[in-house]
């Protein structure tokens, strides 16, 4: 099965898992104390290079160019505004295909890997407290056994203040770096960055290729 199908499958899935949830009182979790481990350097700053394209048109946006990340700079966004701002923002429309952001899908170049980001919207449902601005955290490991031919999902977590207000290229330094550090492992014992779909918000999809 293709990435692609894999995704929309699993769309049809968690709708079904809300609707679900949302037919039970909602109890909500703790948030994880540490959604992100602590930066392997003191690097101020990632070089990456960054491309997107628009899977609806079929149409290269964006073509890859390198820049330069400054954490925490006066044109660096938090993790969290960068999700709100960049990909779950209903009103945006790219300046190339005029086409909303579920219609592409981007990538960030790194010399340890490449993370691919895609949006798919779950048509008519909204997460609790999406409307207050939460976000909602989840991932389904590629390497762990599927028993129904899908890859096993975690329990939703509330986003942290933290992991909000982290440097989004402190968060793509993160995602590429192989020191043991920031080498997160998921619950199931296989590398978070490397081995998971991880999913944020409305089905926000970070892949991680080495």
């Amino acid at each position: 099965m293709s990435l692609d199908s894999l995704l929309q499958h699993l769309c049809l899935r968690q709708v079904t898992a809300i609707q679900q949830q949302n037919c039970e009182t909602p109890k909500e979790p703790q948030s994880q104390k540490e959604e992100f481990p602590p930066a392997p350097s003191d690097h101020q700053s990632i070089l990456v290079s960054l491309s997107s394209r628009s899977v609806w048109k079929g149409t290269v946006c964006e073509r890859s160019h390198l820049f330069r990340i400054k954490y925490y700079g006066s044109f660096n966004k938090s993790l969290g505004l960068f999700l709100r701002d960049h990909l779950f923002d209903q009103g945006y429309r790219c300046r190339s295909c005029e086409m909303p952001s579920e219609a592409h899908v981007h990538c960030y170049t790194h010399r340890q890997g490449s993370l691919t980001i895609s949006v798919k919207k779950l048509q008519d449902y909204l997460l609790p407290g999406e409307k207050e601005g939460k976000i909602w955290m989840w991932h389904r490991c590629l390497r762990c056994p599927r028993p129904d031919s899908f890859p096993p999902a975690t329990l939703r977590v509330v986003m942290s203040d933290a992991a909000w207000g982290l440097s989004f290229g402190k968060f793509l330094e993160l995602s590429f770096s192989n020191h043991a550090a920031a080498s997160r492992v998921a619950c199931c014992g296989h590398s978070l960055h490397r081995d998971c779909l991880r999913f944020y918000g409305y089905f926000l999809i970070f892949k991680h290729n080495t």
